[in-house]
């Protein structure tokens, strides 16, 4: 470049200019890149401001060239007399932009480190940077351990292993552990920790097995940072099989997790400690036979049988009483006990108190009274104040925060006194902490729906068979959204199958009435019941909701669907107005202030939408 052109490069601003649209386009794009996420809009907007940023760069050259801004406006250069040019006055405006600019962009690279994470883009946070350096947060999950016995049965043992060192380590300032639902889907799957820790979001894996022979336990462990699946840590434990080398080991094991990450959480003195549950080895291993299924909700009575046994061994085993407590309610819910309402009601009281008064701690058994208190209030039984309700869950989650029953009952009992804001952000809270946790899936994606956010409920609900987690059948709860969007095919595909209608004969009258919501269609409700008597539905809880939508407000509401759009006119209804009196709704709101749906009508009425 010749002398005479750079300073005529200078003179008109040029390079001014270009450096002053390189910082401002580097401040946008840093802006856009936060914007975006935060806002829910989609990422080519990413690309799109990176590419009109680049594209314009030239152009704002060739200005800076051909163009001069005068007092009389913008000009094409060669017409301005130099005598007249402004030039040097607009650089130095200039300068004071770009030292300006420069500011902004220097206080945004100290804001963005000082909030930097420890995640699998920023695989240059290793072990041995100074804890002043890096974040304080790790992500971490903790793989089922194999079972490496001959027994295969024995997989519930090196489940409960693996939860107990999870459920440790959750408790860890700094850590922030994959939830069980998510690390245990892997289980049995080969597909390599770099693959597993990148589905996860996490950079450090744990995984292990466990063999049981005769009267001696093998586990072996490791720590994995997934960024070069490196070893930072692996030991190998074979002792004696007794329930105090079993806590011992868990114990260990967490302790030398925590030690080998010392350096990068910032401390070296972290205690960490295993809940010596029980002293009794048999009933440990029942308890985590009864666990598996109680998570799974599945063989709950078999369950409950298990936990008979665990505390005939050990009577003050608080969390086996815990876990009992709970599922008295669940077993009738599922359809695993025939028990009285008033005997679950009584014996879920009796053992969440033994629970509590042999572990004040026991998060299981609080929310578990919630639970029976929240049945008894909506089935219209034995009435409670609904802020002792939503006090029992607060001491749950207290006491563990990751609750997914405490978070999903919790959820249910907002819904039931219209606080839908509430319920929704308790159910993706759950689901946030235990991703493929079902009922929290299966109400949050119910909730959209009834809340008219047809496109997320559809996307919900597909997301959720995509990953294995409802059955088809359970799209009876998306009939009036299927009916507003048009979807015959797939509304009369659900209603004919043999959980719901199956073999009933009116299908496109049923299809159109819920086209047409808000009359009473008494013949079709008639109909409907006397098939069902004769056929004996297997899915009654479908059956109750369908029938609420065509105008039979005289059963008990569902309280999930109590709110949905569609069902303005039975919320006009002296049914519905009834309802919530008796079921101390009113009461509630009285005393907190009515959902943002409903308003008081005097001192003893009230209006909802």
């Amino acid at each position: 470049m010749s002398a005479s052109l750079f300073e005529e490069l200078k003179r008109r601003n040029v390079f001014r200019v270009g450096v002053s649209y390189l910082v401002l386009a580097w401040i946008v794009i840093q802006v856009t890149s936060i914007a975006v996420p935060a806002l829910h809009l989609p990422d080519w907007v990413n690309s799109l401001v990176f590419y009109f940023g680049l594209i314009g760069f030239p152009f704002a050259l060739f200005f800076a060239w051909a163009f001069e801004i005068t007092p009389d406006g913008i000009k094409r250069e060669a017409d301005v007399d130099r005598s007249q040019s402004i030039a040097p006055q607009t650089g130095r405006y200039l300068d004071y932009t770009i030292i300006a600019l420069l500011s902004v962009a220097l206080l945004y690279f100290v804001w963005e480190s000082r909030f930097e994470t420890d995640t699998l883009t920023q695989p240059e946070v290793a072990a041995e940077h100074t804890p002043a350096s890096i974040s304080k947060v790790i992500s971490i999950a903790v793989l089922a351990f194999e079972n490496m016995s001959s027994d295969k049965e024995q997989s519930f043992f090196s489940d409960g292993i693996s939860e107990e060192i999870l459920n440790v380590l959750v408790k860890v300032p700094g850590l922030d552990v994959s939830s069980r639902t998510s690390s245990f889907q892997f289980k049995g799957r080969d597909i390599g920790i770099p693959a597993i820790a990148k589905e996860l979001k996490v950079r450090y894996v744990v995984e292990g097995s466990v063999r049981k022979a005769g009267d001696n336990i093998r586990v072996t462990a490791q720590l994995i940072d997934s960024t070069n699946d490196k070893h930072l840590w692996s030991d190998t434990y074979d002792r004696p099989l007794n329930i105090e080398n079993v806590f011992v080991i868990q114990d260990e094991i967490a302790g030398s997790i925590v030690q080998a990450l010392s350096d990068v959480l910032g401390t070296n003195q972290i205690a960490v400690k295993v809940d010596k549950s029980t002293n009794n080895l048999d009933a440990y291993e029942l308890y985590l036979k009864a666990r598996t299924l109680f998570h799974a909700r599945i063989d709950l009575d078999i369950a409950d049988q298990l936990l008979v046994q665990a505390i005939d061994k050990d009577a003050n085993f608080s969390k086996a009483w815990g876990i009992r407590s709970a599922l008295q309610s669940l077993m009738v819910e599922y359809g695993y006990s025939d028990n009285s309402i008033d005997n679950v009601d009584r014996l879920t009281v009796e053992y969440a108190k033994t629970a509590i008064g042999l572990n004040p701690n026991s998060a299981t058994a609080f929310a578990a009274m919630g639970l029976m208190m929240y049945n008894s209030n909506v089935d219209l039984r034995t009435q409670y104040n609904w802020e002792e309700i939503f006090e029992l869950y607060e001491k749950a989650l207290s006491i563990e925060p990751t609750s997914a029953s405490a978070l999903n009952w919790q959820g249910l009992s907002y819904l039931s006194v219209g606080e839908l804001d509430e319920a929704l952000k308790s159910f993706k809270q759950c689901i946030e902490y235990e991703p493929y946790y079902t009922p929290c899936v299966d109400n949050q994606m119910v909730m959209l729906g009834y809340m008219g956010t047809d496109d997320e409920a559809v996307k919900a609900f597909l997301d959720a068979l995509d990953s294995g987690l409802v059955k088809l059948d359970q799209a009876s709860y998306f009939l009036p959204l299927l009916a507003r969007l048009n979807k015959e095919l797939v509304f009369k595909s659900v209603t004919n199958l043999q959980t719901v209608l199956f073999g009933w004969r009116r299908h496109d009258e049923l299809y159109d009435a819920y086209r047409n919501p808000g009359e009473i269609y008494t013949e079709l409700i008639t109909d409907i019941k006397r098939f069902s008597e004769s056929n004996r539905v297997s899915e009654p809880t479908y059956l109750r909701m369908i029938l609420l939508y065509i105008g039979d407000y005289d059963a008990l509401p569902f309280t999930l669907s109590m709110w949905d759009k569609s069902l303005y006119n039975y919320r006009q209804s002296p049914q519905f107005h009834s309802f919530i009196k008796k079921s101390n709704v009113l009461k509630y709101w009285q005393n907190n202030g009515f959902p943002k749906q409903c308003k008081p009508q005097g001192k003893v009425d009230f209006y909802c939408d």
